[in-house]
This record gives structure tokens, sequence and C-alpha cells, in this order.
């Protein structure tokens, strides 16, 4: 799906409105606009996208479903379930925002977010 982009420029090359390689990011640093046509779906083109999700929401029931025989498994008392069930949504609502605080100010050649989920991604690779 190729995408359509009208843009409004003065003071930018021609080389800066590549279609294709358009960074949204680098363009509102510059203050230019830019409108992006969204495609127009078929019914089939969502229903695979509705059914994978459908595939991935049960995986995750699955995985909830013994989530707290695991933590039994892992010396976990049966009195503290609910507590060790709010640690990860606790973790998150705390971190999240720092993180997204600093990663508001990050910019490299990588862009602003992707270091972040780079390092992300290998730790939670090295925790597994």
């Amino acid at each position: 799906m190729s995408r359509q982009i009208i843009t409004t420029t003065s003071c930018l090359p021609r080389s800066f409105l590549l279609a294709e390689y358009c960074n949204l990011a680098y363009y509102q640093f510059f203050k230019i606009i830019v409108m992006v046509k969204k495609p127009i779906l078929s019914f089939w083109q969502i229903w695979n996208m509705s059914f994978g999700f459908l595939g991935i929401q049960f995986g995750f029931a699955l995985q909830n479903a013994n989530v707290s025989r695991i933590f039994q498994t892992l010396g976990g008392d049966v009195d503290r379930l609910a507590v060790y069930w709010l640690a990860a949504p606790l973790t998150g609502l705390i971190i999240q925002p720092i993180v997204g605080h600093y990663s508001d100010k990050t910019w490299c050649r990588l862009g602003r977010r992707r270091p972040y989920l780079l390092v992300g991604a290998i730790l939670a690779s090295l925790s597994l």
C-alpha cells in the first residue's frame, strides 16, 4: 500500500520530500504540514487482521490462566497472589512515564524511540 503525502514547504530541498521515507517527527521538527491519506481496507483485509489478533488474545488468555500456578511453583504464597498480579501494572505505571520523558529528550541517529525499544528488547530477552 502506498501512502499519498501532501506537503507544503518553501525552504527544504526536494530530497527531503520522498514519500516512502517520510519521518513524521522530522517533518514536525521543521513545522511542515504532512497529511497522510489512509488506505481503504476491504472486508477480508479487516477480517484477516482481526483473526490474527484473535489468535494473539487466545495466547494471552492461556498464559494468564496459568500465571497463578507459575507463581505458586516459584514459591509464591497463595495469600499474596493478588500482590504479585499488581506488580507488573504498578511497575509500568511508574517506569513508563520516566522512560517516555527521557525518550522525548533523546535524539540520536537511531531516532528518539528506537534506542529505548532496542535496550528494552535486549533486557527482556536476557530476563527470560
